[in-house]
Protein backbone atom coordinates (compact mmCIF):
# COMPACT_ATOMS: atom_id res chain seq x y z
CA UNK A 1 0.00 0.00 0.00
CA UNK A 2 2.46 2.17 0.79
CA UNK A 3 4.38 1.83 -3.15
CA UNK A 4 1.33 2.60 -4.47
CA UNK A 5 0.71 6.03 -1.99
CA UNK A 6 4.25 6.90 -3.51
CA UNK A 7 3.33 6.17 -7.05
CA UNK A 8 0.49 9.17 -6.52
CA UNK A 9 2.51 11.44 -5.41
CA UNK A 10 4.88 10.79 -8.33
CA UNK A 11 1.74 11.45 -10.83
CA UNK A 12 -0.01 14.08 -8.52
CA UNK A 13 2.32 16.15 -6.89
CA UNK A 14 4.43 17.92 -8.96
CA UNK A 15 5.12 21.31 -8.52
CA UNK A 16 3.83 23.06 -11.42
CA UNK A 17 0.29 24.26 -12.04
CA UNK A 18 -1.81 21.60 -14.03
CA UNK A 19 -3.50 22.76 -17.04
CA UNK A 20 -6.87 22.75 -15.08
CA UNK A 21 -5.88 25.53 -12.07
CA UNK A 22 -4.50 22.85 -9.88
CA UNK A 23 -2.36 23.37 -6.93
CA UNK A 24 -0.05 21.02 -5.38
CA UNK A 25 2.04 20.43 -2.36
CA UNK A 26 4.80 18.13 -1.24
CA UNK A 27 6.77 17.45 1.67
CA UNK A 28 9.51 15.02 2.43
CA UNK A 29 11.25 15.19 6.01
CA UNK A 30 14.28 12.77 6.47
CA UNK A 31 16.32 12.68 9.93
CA UNK A 32 18.09 10.45 12.41
CA UNK A 33 17.03 10.41 16.09
CA UNK A 34 17.53 8.90 19.69
CA UNK A 35 14.88 7.18 21.50
CA UNK A 36 16.39 6.30 25.29
CA UNK A 37 13.07 4.00 25.93
CA UNK A 38 11.34 2.93 22.84
CA UNK A 39 9.53 0.30 24.21
CA UNK A 40 8.18 2.81 27.18
CA UNK A 41 9.60 0.32 29.92
CA UNK A 42 8.44 0.88 32.81
CA UNK A 43 10.90 3.01 35.27
CA UNK A 44 11.91 0.59 38.02
CA UNK A 45 11.46 -3.30 39.00
CA UNK A 46 7.86 -4.45 40.21
CA UNK A 47 5.85 -7.27 41.40
CA UNK A 48 3.91 -8.65 38.50
CA UNK A 49 0.47 -10.08 39.95
CA UNK A 50 -0.08 -12.20 37.61
CA UNK A 51 3.36 -14.43 37.69
CA UNK A 52 3.98 -13.46 41.13
CA UNK A 53 7.93 -12.27 40.76
CA UNK A 54 9.66 -9.78 40.72
CA UNK A 55 10.13 -8.49 36.48
CA UNK A 56 13.27 -5.91 35.80
CA UNK A 57 12.14 -4.20 32.43
CA UNK A 58 15.18 -3.61 30.02
CA UNK A 59 15.23 0.26 28.60
CA UNK A 60 16.91 -0.41 25.56
CA UNK A 61 17.76 2.97 23.83
CA UNK A 62 18.81 3.69 20.22
CA UNK A 63 18.84 5.39 17.22
CA UNK A 64 15.91 5.39 14.72
CA UNK A 65 15.78 7.43 10.99
CA UNK A 66 11.82 9.23 11.03
CA UNK A 67 10.57 9.48 7.29
CA UNK A 68 7.53 11.76 7.03
CA UNK A 69 5.95 12.48 3.41
CA UNK A 70 2.95 14.42 3.07
CA UNK A 71 1.31 16.10 0.50
CA UNK A 72 -2.22 17.58 -1.52
CA UNK A 73 -3.38 18.39 -4.85
CA UNK A 74 -6.40 20.15 -5.06
CA UNK A 75 -8.78 21.36 -7.97
CA UNK A 76 -10.12 24.76 -6.98
CA UNK A 77 -13.50 26.20 -7.82
CA UNK A 78 -15.83 28.79 -7.06
CA UNK A 79 -18.56 27.02 -5.83
CA UNK A 80 -16.90 22.89 -6.39
CA UNK A 81 -13.49 21.59 -5.67
CA UNK A 82 -11.86 18.71 -5.28
CA UNK A 83 -9.06 17.73 -3.06
CA UNK A 84 -6.11 14.91 -2.39
CA UNK A 85 -4.49 14.75 0.99
CA UNK A 86 -2.26 11.48 1.62
CA UNK A 87 0.28 11.27 4.63
CA UNK A 88 3.15 8.33 5.12
CA UNK A 89 5.19 8.42 8.12
CA UNK A 90 7.48 5.26 8.71
CA UNK A 91 10.50 4.97 12.08
CA UNK A 92 12.63 2.95 11.40
CA UNK A 93 14.75 1.36 14.59
CA UNK A 94 18.37 0.16 15.14
CA UNK A 95 19.15 -3.43 14.96
CA UNK A 96 17.59 -5.02 18.46
CA UNK A 97 15.01 -2.16 18.64
CA UNK A 98 13.10 -3.23 15.11
CA UNK A 99 9.97 -4.22 17.09
CA UNK A 100 9.17 -0.36 17.87
CA UNK A 101 9.33 -0.10 14.00
CA UNK A 102 6.00 1.83 12.79
CA UNK A 103 3.94 3.03 9.74
CA UNK A 104 1.15 5.07 9.12
CA UNK A 105 -0.58 5.41 6.10
CA UNK A 106 -3.32 7.60 4.97
CA UNK A 107 -5.11 8.58 1.85
CA UNK A 108 -8.27 10.63 1.40
CA UNK A 109 -9.29 12.18 -1.38
CA UNK A 110 -12.67 14.79 -0.45
CA UNK A 111 -15.16 17.36 -1.41
CA UNK A 112 -16.06 20.58 -0.61
CA UNK A 113 -19.09 23.28 -1.80
CA UNK A 114 -19.07 26.95 -0.71
CA UNK A 115 -22.93 26.83 0.42
CA UNK A 116 -23.14 30.44 0.35
CA UNK A 117 -21.49 33.68 1.33
CA UNK A 118 -21.85 36.07 4.37
CA UNK A 119 -19.46 39.03 6.05
CA UNK A 120 -17.04 38.25 3.37
CA UNK A 121 -16.83 34.59 4.38
CA UNK A 122 -17.22 31.31 2.64
CA UNK A 123 -19.95 28.82 4.48
CA UNK A 124 -19.13 25.21 3.15
CA UNK A 125 -20.07 21.70 2.67
CA UNK A 126 -17.52 19.43 3.12
CA UNK A 127 -17.51 14.86 2.64
CA UNK A 128 -13.45 13.16 3.04
CA UNK A 129 -13.52 9.43 2.79
CA UNK A 130 -10.54 8.35 3.82
CA UNK A 131 -8.39 4.96 4.03
CA UNK A 132 -6.15 4.15 6.36
CA UNK A 133 -3.00 1.54 7.28
CA UNK A 134 -1.29 1.72 10.66
CA UNK A 135 1.39 -1.03 11.34
CA UNK A 136 2.79 -1.71 14.74
CA UNK A 137 4.30 -4.51 16.76
CA UNK A 138 2.51 -5.28 19.89
CA UNK A 139 5.65 -6.10 22.27
CA UNK A 140 6.39 -6.82 25.95
CA UNK A 141 7.33 -3.63 27.20
CA UNK A 142 9.82 -4.75 29.83
CA UNK A 143 11.90 -6.42 27.05
CA UNK A 144 10.81 -5.37 23.78
CA UNK A 145 10.04 -8.94 22.53
CA UNK A 146 7.12 -9.33 20.26
CA UNK A 147 4.26 -10.80 22.07
CA UNK A 148 2.84 -14.83 21.91
CA UNK A 149 0.30 -15.97 22.98
CA UNK A 150 -0.34 -19.83 24.06
CA UNK A 151 2.63 -21.00 21.10
CA UNK A 152 0.83 -18.46 18.69
CA UNK A 153 3.23 -15.11 17.46
CA UNK A 154 0.73 -12.14 18.15
CA UNK A 155 2.98 -9.32 17.44
CA UNK A 156 0.59 -7.81 14.74
CA UNK A 157 -2.18 -7.94 16.48
CA UNK A 158 -2.38 -4.07 16.39
CA UNK A 159 -1.59 -3.72 12.81
CA UNK A 160 -4.83 -2.46 10.83
CA UNK A 161 -6.45 -1.22 7.50
CA UNK A 162 -9.53 1.59 7.91
CA UNK A 163 -11.37 3.39 6.15
CA UNK A 164 -14.25 5.51 6.90
CA UNK A 165 -15.42 9.32 5.96
CA UNK A 166 -16.22 12.50 7.77
CA UNK A 167 -18.30 15.06 6.45
CA UNK A 168 -20.30 18.28 7.60
CA UNK A 169 -20.83 22.11 7.26
CA UNK A 170 -18.85 25.04 8.47
CA UNK A 171 -20.39 28.76 8.35
CA UNK A 172 -19.72 32.06 9.83
CA UNK A 173 -22.42 33.71 11.87
CA UNK A 174 -20.40 37.02 10.88
CA UNK A 175 -16.87 38.22 10.28
CA UNK A 176 -15.56 36.91 13.55
CA UNK A 177 -17.97 34.14 14.66
CA UNK A 178 -17.88 30.66 12.94
CA UNK A 179 -19.52 27.59 13.72
CA UNK A 180 -19.02 24.13 12.65
CA UNK A 181 -20.78 20.70 12.75
CA UNK A 182 -19.92 17.34 11.08
CA UNK A 183 -19.72 13.42 11.67
CA UNK A 184 -17.27 10.73 10.79
CA UNK A 185 -17.37 7.47 10.79
CA UNK A 186 -14.47 5.06 10.62
CA UNK A 187 -13.63 0.69 10.45
CA UNK A 188 -10.79 -0.60 11.69
CA UNK A 189 -9.94 -4.43 9.68
CA UNK A 190 -7.54 -6.05 12.98
CA UNK A 191 -5.02 -8.59 11.92
CA UNK A 192 -6.42 -11.92 13.25
CA UNK A 193 -4.64 -13.74 15.87
CA UNK A 194 -6.72 -17.12 16.83
CA UNK A 195 -6.07 -17.73 19.85
CA UNK A 196 -7.75 -14.36 21.51
CA UNK A 197 -10.44 -12.23 20.75
CA UNK A 198 -10.22 -9.85 17.45
CA UNK A 199 -9.72 -6.05 17.71
CA UNK A 200 -11.84 -4.96 14.56
CA UNK A 201 -14.03 -2.19 15.93
CA UNK A 202 -16.50 0.46 14.50
CA UNK A 203 -15.58 4.14 15.54
CA UNK A 204 -18.19 6.80 15.27
CA UNK A 205 -18.08 10.61 16.55
CA UNK A 206 -19.91 13.59 16.06
CA UNK A 207 -18.86 16.74 17.32
CA UNK A 208 -19.77 20.93 17.40
CA UNK A 209 -17.47 24.01 17.40
CA UNK A 210 -17.71 27.79 17.72
CA UNK A 211 -15.02 29.84 17.28
CA UNK A 212 -15.08 33.81 17.83
CA UNK A 213 -12.66 36.81 18.31
CA UNK A 214 -12.91 38.30 21.68
CA UNK A 215 -10.71 41.35 20.79
CA UNK A 216 -8.50 42.48 17.98
CA UNK A 217 -5.61 39.95 19.16
CA UNK A 218 -7.58 37.30 20.74
CA UNK A 219 -10.20 34.48 19.94
CA UNK A 220 -11.82 31.71 21.56
CA UNK A 221 -13.07 28.38 20.57
CA UNK A 222 -14.83 25.43 21.99
CA UNK A 223 -16.12 22.37 20.65
CA UNK A 224 -18.28 19.43 22.22
CA UNK A 225 -17.62 15.70 20.57
CA UNK A 226 -19.40 12.40 21.31
CA UNK A 227 -17.55 9.33 20.55
CA UNK A 228 -18.79 5.44 19.99
CA UNK A 229 -15.86 3.14 19.72
CA UNK A 230 -17.57 -0.66 19.57
CA UNK A 231 -16.04 -3.64 19.30
CA UNK A 232 -16.44 -6.52 17.24
CA UNK A 233 -15.11 -8.80 19.93
CA UNK A 234 -13.02 -8.04 22.07
CA UNK A 235 -14.90 -9.21 25.87
CA UNK A 236 -16.07 -6.71 28.32
CA UNK A 237 -14.74 -6.75 32.27
CA UNK A 238 -17.43 -6.99 34.79
CA UNK A 239 -16.92 -4.85 37.86
CA UNK A 240 -14.77 -7.97 39.66
CA UNK A 241 -12.23 -6.97 37.32
CA UNK A 242 -13.03 -10.28 35.31
CA UNK A 243 -13.80 -11.20 31.39
CA UNK A 244 -17.49 -11.56 31.42
CA UNK A 245 -19.22 -15.19 31.16
CA UNK A 246 -20.95 -14.38 28.12
CA UNK A 247 -18.17 -12.56 26.46
CA UNK A 248 -20.07 -8.95 25.70
CA UNK A 249 -18.07 -6.98 23.50
CA UNK A 250 -17.05 -3.59 24.85
CA UNK A 251 -18.75 -0.66 24.06
CA UNK A 252 -17.25 2.50 25.03
CA UNK A 253 -19.10 6.30 24.96
CA UNK A 254 -17.18 9.33 25.52
CA UNK A 255 -18.22 12.56 26.30
CA UNK A 256 -15.15 15.27 24.86
CA UNK A 257 -15.51 19.04 26.02
CA UNK A 258 -12.28 21.04 24.90
CA UNK A 259 -11.12 24.99 24.21
CA UNK A 260 -8.51 27.17 23.29
CA UNK A 261 -8.31 30.86 23.94
CA UNK A 262 -5.76 31.83 21.28
CA UNK A 263 -3.14 35.27 21.69
CA UNK A 264 -1.43 36.99 19.14
CA UNK A 265 1.01 38.95 20.94
CA UNK A 266 2.86 40.08 17.83
CA UNK A 267 2.84 39.58 14.21
CA UNK A 268 5.83 36.34 14.68
CA UNK A 269 4.11 35.55 18.63
CA UNK A 270 1.11 33.25 18.54
CA UNK A 271 0.12 31.58 21.95
CA UNK A 272 -2.39 29.09 22.69
CA UNK A 273 -3.82 27.93 26.28
CA UNK A 274 -5.66 24.64 25.34
CA UNK A 275 -8.51 22.49 28.76
CA UNK A 276 -10.44 19.55 27.50
CA UNK A 277 -12.11 17.06 29.19
CA UNK A 278 -12.96 13.80 28.65
CA UNK A 279 -15.43 11.47 30.65
CA UNK A 280 -15.73 7.74 29.06
CA UNK A 281 -18.48 5.11 29.88
CA UNK A 282 -18.01 1.69 30.08
CA UNK A 283 -21.46 0.32 28.15
CA UNK A 284 -21.58 -3.16 30.02
CA UNK A 285 -21.23 -2.05 33.93
CA UNK A 286 -18.82 0.85 33.91
CA UNK A 287 -15.86 -1.11 34.94
CA UNK A 288 -13.26 0.62 32.76
CA UNK A 289 -15.10 4.06 32.62
CA UNK A 290 -12.65 7.06 33.73
CA UNK A 291 -12.51 11.00 33.50
CA UNK A 292 -9.65 12.60 32.28
CA UNK A 293 -8.96 16.37 32.65
CA UNK A 294 -6.00 18.12 30.90
CA UNK A 295 -4.44 21.23 30.07
CA UNK A 296 -1.61 22.66 27.35
CA UNK A 297 0.33 25.77 26.85
CA UNK A 298 1.90 26.53 23.03
CA UNK A 299 3.90 28.80 21.97
CA UNK A 300 4.74 29.68 18.04
CA UNK A 301 7.08 32.28 17.01
CA UNK A 302 7.41 32.46 12.91
CA UNK A 303 9.13 34.93 10.43
CA UNK A 304 8.92 33.91 7.41
CA UNK A 305 10.63 29.74 7.17
CA UNK A 306 11.87 30.50 10.50
CA UNK A 307 10.38 28.52 12.97
CA UNK A 308 10.23 27.28 16.80
CA UNK A 309 7.39 25.98 18.16
CA UNK A 310 7.18 24.87 22.03
CA UNK A 311 4.17 23.25 23.93
CA UNK A 312 3.70 21.41 27.68
CA UNK A 313 0.73 19.31 28.38
CA UNK A 314 -0.49 17.94 31.64
CA UNK A 315 -3.43 15.53 32.24
CA UNK A 316 -5.29 13.24 34.55
CA UNK A 317 -7.17 10.30 34.00
CA UNK A 318 -9.07 8.43 36.65
CA UNK A 319 -10.66 4.95 36.84
CA UNK A 320 -13.75 5.29 39.51
CA UNK A 321 -14.16 1.06 39.49
CA UNK A 322 -11.08 -0.43 37.96
CA UNK A 323 -8.26 -1.93 39.43
CA UNK A 324 -4.59 -2.15 38.42
CA UNK A 325 -3.97 -5.63 37.21
CA UNK A 326 -7.54 -5.84 37.42
CA UNK A 327 -7.60 -7.47 40.13
CA UNK A 328 -9.48 -6.32 43.99
CA UNK A 329 -6.58 -8.27 45.83
CA UNK A 330 -2.87 -8.24 45.83
CA UNK A 331 -1.97 -12.05 45.61
CA UNK A 332 1.57 -11.51 47.05
CA UNK A 333 0.24 -9.12 49.86
CA UNK A 334 -3.22 -10.04 50.23
CA UNK A 335 -4.16 -6.32 50.35
CA UNK A 336 -6.26 -4.17 48.22
CA UNK A 337 -5.31 -3.28 45.12
CA UNK A 338 -5.50 0.63 44.43
CA UNK A 339 -7.85 1.96 41.22
CA UNK A 340 -5.91 2.98 37.81
CA UNK A 341 -4.75 6.40 37.64
CA UNK A 342 -2.56 8.06 35.67
CA UNK A 343 -0.98 11.86 35.32
CA UNK A 344 0.88 12.04 32.08
CA UNK A 345 3.28 14.79 31.22
CA UNK A 346 4.49 15.61 27.57
CA UNK A 347 6.62 18.56 26.52
CA UNK A 348 8.43 18.93 23.24
CA UNK A 349 10.06 21.66 20.88
CA UNK A 350 11.01 22.17 17.42
CA UNK A 351 13.11 24.45 15.92
CA UNK A 352 13.16 24.45 11.98
CA UNK A 353 15.17 26.96 9.75
CA UNK A 354 16.45 27.93 5.91
CA UNK A 355 19.12 26.15 3.88
CA UNK A 356 18.99 26.29 0.03
CA UNK A 357 16.00 27.14 -1.30
CA UNK A 358 13.22 24.18 -0.90
CA UNK A 359 15.29 22.58 1.77
CA UNK A 360 15.08 23.45 5.57
CA UNK A 361 16.66 22.02 8.76
CA UNK A 362 14.56 20.32 12.02
CA UNK A 363 15.86 19.97 15.08
CA UNK A 364 13.29 18.37 17.84
CA UNK A 365 13.15 17.36 21.32
CA UNK A 366 10.10 15.31 22.82
CA UNK A 367 9.82 14.45 26.21
CA UNK A 368 7.32 11.78 28.19
CA UNK A 369 6.91 11.07 32.01
CA UNK A 370 4.20 9.01 33.13
CA UNK A 371 3.24 8.08 36.33
CA UNK A 372 0.51 5.56 37.02
CA UNK A 373 -0.95 3.68 39.92
CA UNK A 374 0.14 0.37 37.91
CA UNK A 375 3.90 -0.14 37.71
CA UNK A 376 4.09 -1.35 34.62
CA UNK A 377 2.90 1.85 32.92
CA UNK A 378 5.41 4.22 34.91
CA UNK A 379 8.11 5.39 32.67
CA UNK A 380 10.13 8.23 31.43
CA UNK A 381 10.99 8.81 27.53
CA UNK A 382 12.96 11.08 25.73
CA UNK A 383 13.75 11.49 22.09
CA UNK A 384 15.63 14.01 20.05
CA UNK A 385 15.93 14.33 16.41
CA UNK A 386 17.37 16.48 13.53
CA UNK A 387 17.27 15.94 9.83
CA UNK A 388 16.02 18.00 6.69
CA UNK A 389 13.17 18.96 5.14
CA UNK A 390 12.12 19.32 1.39
CA UNK A 391 8.66 21.82 0.70
CA UNK A 392 7.79 21.90 -2.93
CA UNK A 393 4.86 24.22 -3.37
CA UNK A 394 3.05 25.27 -6.23
CA UNK A 395 1.09 28.40 -4.31
CA UNK A 396 3.13 31.25 -4.86
CA UNK A 397 5.89 29.65 -2.45
CA UNK A 398 3.90 29.03 0.70
CA UNK A 399 4.42 26.61 3.36
CA UNK A 400 2.41 23.40 2.62
CA UNK A 401 1.91 20.61 5.43
CA UNK A 402 4.94 20.86 8.11
CA UNK A 403 5.98 17.22 7.40
CA UNK A 404 9.02 17.35 8.84
CA UNK A 405 10.47 15.20 11.46
CA UNK A 406 8.81 16.92 14.12
CA UNK A 407 6.74 14.13 15.49
CA UNK A 408 9.16 11.25 15.71
CA UNK A 409 7.73 8.43 17.43
CA UNK A 410 3.82 9.38 18.69
CA UNK A 411 2.60 7.67 21.55
CA UNK A 412 0.88 4.68 20.94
Amino acid sequence: MAGACLALVALTAGSGTTSLGAESGLSIGLGVAYDDNPFEAPSEPYFDQFDLLIIEPEKSPGWFVPFVLSGDYRIPGNKHRFLLDYRLRHHAYGSGNDNADETYLTVAPGYRMVTGKSHGRESRFFAVPYATYNKEIYFDRDTGIGQTIGFEDASNRYTYLGAGAETGFTSWMSRSIRWEVAGQYEHRNYEDVSSVSSLDQDRLHVRGGLAFGVYRRLGFSIDYTYRILDYEERPSRDLDGGITADETPVKYGYHIVGNTLRFDASEQWIFYFDLDYTGRIDRFEGYNDYHMLGGRVRALWQRGPWRVRAAVRYWERDYPRAFIFDMEVNPGTGEDNPNKAYDILNASLLFEAPLVRSTRIVAAADMDRQDAADPRYTYDRLRLSVGLKWVFESRGGQDGDPGGIEDPNPSR
